[in-house]
């Protein structure tokens, strides 16, 4: 590339001055730029593609460069450099002179395999750094995120803190937020170190939910944490009135958790489980789908479930699965229709476990996350492209109509008659056709990002969040 070009940039940081530093892994440098992006200078960064520089900290107080070079999991990555990996941390001066002062090896475990689970393999990136220069002392500290173990070893989930040793050419340790948290907690290895962490807040209390494992709970007027144990999984959302509601693959149920008790509060139209009063039982669903799913502020519980592919050839296999999964549970099929696609299932249920819309979005693909307003109007979170954006590894909100259609130009009953406007949607969300959305309000495009757009397989890497305002909170690419 070019001397002002980038090649997968990685990181961005910027100086007192306004220049820009932004770290280009695959040109093995790190590229300057002035506010309106004229290129002002390349430093390059040694050790070729075994130690290719991913985060770029411009140290505020002094005005020297340093740069993070380690494992980013990623197909190109992979291709380069497999196996002579050095995580290390390299010193540069300011601007002016920004000749390399420094190697530091950074406390990482052997990258010369990939020996890690969790993010996904085109967009994964399991570590974090930066420098803190306002730390006492003349050197500054190094936090680090470890978000990564090898095959077979804890995962640290929490930040370490360094202090650069400039003799001895170390990062001497100076706090561990791990062990901290296990003291704090007095939590096990089941307890903590868990990923696909998540935040749920408790409306009539402000307790703030750290889920994924068992829950961490953060009472924000004092900062004090402690463990609540769930009879299984975490909470997925809490009602108006302080209810938490823990979901799985095939059922949900709901709790009181007023004094120090987990006290179930059964569905009157749920169904018995073993350990359970009574549940809302779901069609058997994938980790995929599990972020679908909200209650209104009437209650309401809005859940999606991913059915698998909608087969005219077998229609019973799907019911039989259901069969297996839930025990006596009823089964259902999909009705079909003309253009239906998708692979989810979205239902409404009450406050009581009765089914309000048994298919309130016929048709719809995965989905990121669901909510009802006061007036019954559905906001769904999909990783399908709207039309028209120019990004198409992004999703959209769209703001629906319960009962509505989505029409698919790939379905397996294809439609006798296309539609005749341009279509809503493109790929994503389990398909690689075209889709009109017969009862969407809105739609609000190029949110979040989806990087299995183009295949059938699907990782979600954004969430929305709503609030009883009808207001939408969405991250933007």
């Amino acid at each position: 590339d070019g001397p002002a070009q980038l090649r997968s940039p990685t990181s961005v940081d910027t100086d007192a001055q306004g220049r820009v530093y932004v770290a280009d892994p695959f040109n093995e440098r790190i590229q300057v730029y002035d506010p309106s992006g004229r290129h002002l200078k390349s430093i390059p960064v040694p050790g070729g593609e075994v130690s290719r520089p991913v985060d770029v900290v411009v140290d505020q107080r002094r005005g020297d460069i340093y740069a993070f070079a380690y494992y980013v999991d990623c197909h190109a990555f992979r291709k380069a450099g497999a196996h002579q990996r050095k995580a290390k941390l390299f010193h540069f001066g300011p601007f002016e002179r920004p000749d390399l002062k420094a190697e530091y090896p950074l406390p990482i475990a052997d990258q010369s395999g990939r020996g890690v689970y969790g993010g996904d393999h085109w967009q994964g990136r399991e570590l974090r750094a930066t420098i803190d220069p306002w730390a006492p002392g003349d050197t500054p500290y190094v936090w680090m995120y470890l978000g990564f173990a090898p095959r077979g070893q804890r995962s640290i989930l929490t930040p370490m803190v360094y202090r650069i040793n400039p003799e001895k050419k170390t990062l001497d340790l100076v706090k561990s937020f791990d062990e901290q948290c296990r003291k704090d907690l007095g939590a096990e290895d089941d307890g903590w170190g868990w990923g696909g962490r998540g935040l749920v807040c408790q409306p009539t209390t402000g307790d703030l939910y750290v889920t994924g494992g068992p829950p961490v709970v953060i009472t924000p007027d004092t900062g004090k944490v402690r463990i609540v144990r769930f009879p299984s999984g975490s909470p997925s959302y809490f009602d108006r009135e302080g209810l938490a509601y823990v979901r799985d693959a095939v059922k949900i149920a709901r709790y009181d958790l007023s004094g120090n008790s987990c006290r179930e509060v059964p569905f009157d139209y749920g169904e018995e489980r073993p350990g359970y009063i009574s549940v809302v039982p779901l069609l058997p669903s994938s980790l995929h789908c599990m972020g679908a799913f909200s209650v209104s502020i009437h209650g309401h519980v809005v859940v999606g479930a991913v059915t698998g592919r909608v087969d005219v050839s077998n229609a019973d296999s799907a019911a039989q699965r259901i069969r297996e999964v839930l025990g006596d549970a009823k089964p259902w099929r999909p009705p079909l229709f003309e253009g239906r696609g998708g692979n989810s299932i979205l239902r409404v249920y009450d406050k009581h476990g009765k089914v309000v819309h048994e298919d309130a979005a016929k048709g719809v693909g995965y989905m990121h996350g669901v909510f009802m307003d006061e007036r019954g109007g559905l906001y769904l979170v999909t990783e399908a492209q709207r039309a028209g954006y120019f990004d198409d590894l992004t999703g959209m909100v769209v703001k629906f109509r319960p009962n509505g259609k989505i029409l698919w130009d790939n379905a397996v009953l294809p439609m006798t008659t296309l539609p005749s406007r341009t279509p809503d949607a493109h790929k994503g969300a389990g398909h690689q056709g075209s889709s009109w959305w017969e009862g969407a309000e809105w739609f609000y495009g190029g949110i979040g990002y989806g990087g299995k757009n183009n295949s059938t397989c699907h990782c979600p890497a954004f969430s929305c969040a709503f609030d009883y305002f009808a207001r939408t909170f969405a991250p933007e690419t």
